[in-house]
C-alpha cells in the first residue's frame, strides 16, 4: 500500500507540475502577447489597461511593470500609473470586462483626475448598451506615490495609499475606505506652489455616486472622514472661496496651517479644528485693507441642527490704509473678524454667515486719510489733526449694521476760504446695510464739535465755539466721495460761524454785532452730501431775545453760495451769497427769502 500511495502521489505531483507548466506557458504568453491586450481594450478610448512587462508565477497572481489604467467619459478623464505592482487577479474575468483584485501592492505611483471638455464632433454613445466594465480593487497598498492630481491641483512628494475601491464604468463609484498619507510633500496649482512641507494623513470614504452626474469637486458631497494636516502655505486665498457670498471681504497672505478636518457627506462636522499662524496677513474689508501678524482659528462645535462653524481672524499690531495708498495708515493693536454659520459645506462655504468685524481702538495720526470721502469740488479738505477710531460691523443674512466712533483733536479744515480748527467727537449707529453698495440707514448719530476757532478771522476771532448735532434719521453710502441725506437737530454756542460765511468783515450792520454773541441756540436743517456738492436746506436757528436765522447753503466746485435771513426782534436783513459776492436785502427781507425758496 505504501508503494501504491507513493505512486499516486508522484503522479499527482507530476500532474500539478504539468498544469503549472502549462499555466506558466499559456499565462505568460497571454500577458506578453497582444491577444489579451486586444481582448481587454476593445474600446481603449473608454477604458485602457496597459503594461510594459508582466509575469504570473501562480494562477491569479501577477507581477506587472509600468501598469497604467486609464478611463474617461464625456466629462472627465482618470488614470492610475504604477511602476511596479504585485496583485491577485482573475485573468479569465478580464474577458468578461471585469477587473477584480483581492490585493494590489505597488510602488512608484501617479493618480490623476481631470475634467474633460468633450469635442463637439464626438459621437453620442451607441444605443446598443454593452456590458460595462466592473472594477473592484480590494486591499490596495501603494507606496512611493509621486503625484496625486485633481484638475489643476497637484500633490507631489512621498506618499502612501491604502484602500478599497469599487467602480462600474458608466455607473457608480464607491470607496469603502481610503487612507492617504504624505510627508514633506508639496501642493501646486498650475505649477505654482501653494503649500510646502505638507504632512498629511487622511482616513476617508466616498458614498456611492455616479461621477458623470457629479463632476469634479462636486464629488466631495459624498466624502466622509478625517484629515489631519500640517504645512506652510504661500497663500490662504482658498479661504476666499468660502466667503464668495461676502465679496467685500478678502484675505491675503501666507502662513503655517495645522489641524484636523472632519467631514460627513460633504459637510464639516464636530472635530474640525484648524489654526493658521501668519506673520503677515492682509484683510480687505470694504474699501480698506489691514496688514499685520495674524492668527486664524476655525472650529466646528455641536452636532446635527445645533452644529455651528466658527472662523476667527485676529490681526495684531496692524496698519490700515486704502489699497492704493499705504503712505498714511491707521494703527491698531488688534482687529477681529468672527464668522459663524450653522451649516458649513465644503463646496459652498459660508452661506449667509453671521459676521462681526471689530476694530476696538485705533490711532489715526493724520485724519487726512479720510479726505477722499469729501467731494473735491467742495473746497473742503482735512489739513491736519489726529484722532482715535472705533468701528464694529455686524452682518446677518446679508444685512449689515455698524457702530462708528471717532475722536478728532486739533482738526484743521478749509470751508471755502474760511479755515476752521477744533475738536470733534462722532458716535454713529447704522442699520439695514447693503454691503455691496456700502449703503446704510442712519438710525442714530451724534456729532459734537468743541474748542472751535477761526484763527484767520482777525477782526472777530472765534475761540471756544461749540456745537452738537444729532441725526434722528437718514441714509448714507460709505463711498468715496460720501453720499448722505438726513434731517439734523443742532445746538450751538452762538451764530458766528454761520454768519461768518455771509458777512464781510468791512460791512456789518450794528445790530448784528449783538446777534453774534447771543448764546445757546437751537436749530434744525436738512443736509445732503452728493458726489459734487453739500447742501444745507431749511436751516432754522432760534435763540433768546427773539432771534431767528434761516438759511440755505450749497458748497460745490464753485465758491459757496446761498441765502440767509436774520431777524433780531423787529430788525431783519437778508444776504445772498453768489460768485463770491454778497448782496444785502435791507427791506422786505422775509418775503425775498421765501420767494427764493427759503
Amino acid at each position: 500500500m505504501k508503494a501504491q500511495h507513493r505512486k499516486w502521489l508522484i503522479r499527482a505531483l507530476v500532474a500539478l507540475l504539468v498544469v503549472e507548466g502549462l499555466y506558466l506557458a499559456l499565462g505568460n504568453y497571454l500577458l506578453t502577447g497582444e491577444f489579451l491586450s486586444q481582448k481587454i481594450n476593445r474600446r481603449p478610448e473608454k477604458l485602457e489597461i496597459a503594461w510594459s512587462g508582466a509575469w504570473t508565477p501562480f494562477p491569479g497572481v501577477l507581477r506587472l511593470r509600468d501598469l497604467a489604467v486609464r478611463g474617461q467619459d464625456r466629462k472627465q478623464r482618470w488614470e492610475i500609473e504604477i511602476d511596479r505592482a504585485w496583485t491577485s487577479i482573475a485573468l479569465v474575468s478580464l474577458a468578461r470586462r471585469s477587473l477584480r483584485t483581492h490585493w494590489l501592492v505597488g510602488s512608484g505611483c501617479r493618480l490623476r483626475l481631470r475634467q474633460r471638455k468633450a469635442p463637439s464632433t464626438e459621437p453620442a454613445p451607441a444605443s446598443r448598451r454593452r456590458r460595462p466594465w466592473t472594477i473592484e480593487l480590494d486591499g490596495v497598498a501603494l507606496e512611493a506615490i509621486e503625484e496625486i492630481a485633481v484638475d489643476e491641483l497637484r500633490l507631489v512628494g512621498e506618499g502612501r495609499l491604502r484602500g478599497t475601491i469599487h467602480r462600474v464604468a458608466r455607473g457608480a463609484l464607491g470607496i469603502d475606505s481610503l487612507r492617504i498619507s504624505t510627508s514633506a510633500a508639496e501642493l501646486l496649482a498650475d505649477s505654482e506652489p501653494i503649500a510646502q512641507k505638507l504632512d498629511f494623513d487622511s482616513e476617508l470614504s466616498f458614498a456611492s455616486f455616479v461621477p458623470r452626474e457629479h463632476r469634479g469637486w462636486q464629488a466631495l458631497r459624498f466624502l466622509s472622514g478625517t484629515i489631519r494636516l500640517e504645512c506652510e502655505v504661500s497663500t490662504i486665498g482658498i479661504l476666499n472661496q468660502y466667503f464668495k457670498n461676502t465679496p467685500w471681504l478678502e484675505l491675503r497672505g501666507g502662513g503655517r496651517i495645522a489641524g484636523t478636518v472632519a467631514i460627513e457627506r460633504g459637510e464639516l462636522i464636530e472635530g474640525t479644528r484648524i489654526r493658521i499662524d501668519s506673520p503677515h496677513l492682509g484683510a480687505q474689508v470694504l474699501d480698506w485693507q489691514a496688514h499685520g501678524s495674524a492668527a486664524l482659528d476655525g472650529v466646528v462645535e455641536g452636532r446635527g441642527e445645533e452644529a455651528t462653524s466658527t472662523l476667527r481672524v485676529e490681526l495684531r499690531d496692524l496698519e490700515i490704509s486704502e489699497p492704493a495708498d499705504r503712505a498714511t495708515a491707521i494703527r491698531a493693536a488688534s482687529f477681529r473678524i468672527v464668522t459663524t454659520v450653522s451649516d458649513m459645506d465644503v463646496l459652498d462655504g459660508f452661506i449667509d454667515p453671521a459676521m462681526t468685524i471689530d476694530l476696538p481702538a485705533a490711532e489715526v495720526p493724520d485724519l487726512g486719510i479720510f479726505r477722499g470721502y469729501f467731494p473735491p469740488e467742495l473746497g473742503l479738505s482735512t489739513l491736519s489733526g489726529s484722532g482715535r477710531l472705533r468701528v464694529r460691523l455686524n452682518v446677518g443674512e446679508g444685512i449689515g449694521s455698524a457702530e462708528v466712533e471717532v475722536e478728532g483733536r486739533r482738526i484743521g479744515v478749509d470751508v471755502d476760504e474760511l479755515r476752521v480748527v477744533g475738536d470733534l467727537d462722532l458716535d454713529c449707529r447704522l442699520a439695514n446695510g447693503d454691503l455691496a453698495t456700502r449703503s446704510f440707514e442712519v438710525t442714530d448719530a451724534r456729532l459734537e464739535m468743541k474748542n472751535i476757532t477761526l484763527p484767520e478771522a482777525k477782526d472777530d476771532p472765534i475761540n471756544g465755539w461749540w456745537a452738537r448735532v444729532e441725526v434722528a434719521g437718514g441714509s448714507v453710502a460709505l463711498t468715496q466721495p460720501l453720499a448722505a441725506t438726513g434731517r439734523v437737530g443742532v445746538e450751538m454756542r452762538d451764530s458766528r460761524p454761520i454768519l461768518a460765511l455771509f458777512l464781510e468783515e468791512k460791512r456789518r450792520l450794528q445790530w448784528l454785532e449783538k446777534v453774534l454773541v447771543i448764546r445757546d441756540l437751537r436749530g434744525e436743517a436738512e443736509v445732503e452730501f452728493s458726489r459734487s456738492a453739500v447742501t444745507v436746506d431749511h436751516l432754522t436757528v432760534r435763540g433768546r431775545e427773539d432771534l431767528e436765522i434761516l438759511a440755505r447753503l450749497r458748497f460745490s466746485e464753485a465758491p459757496a453760495e446761498g441765502i440767509l435771513y436774520a431777524r433780531y426782534g423787529r430788525l431783519s436783513t437778508g444776504v445772498e451769497l453768489r460768485d463770491g459776492k454778497r448782496d444785502w436785502k435791507l427791506t422786505g427781507a422775509r418775503k425775498w427769502f421765501e420767494k427764493h425758496g427759503g
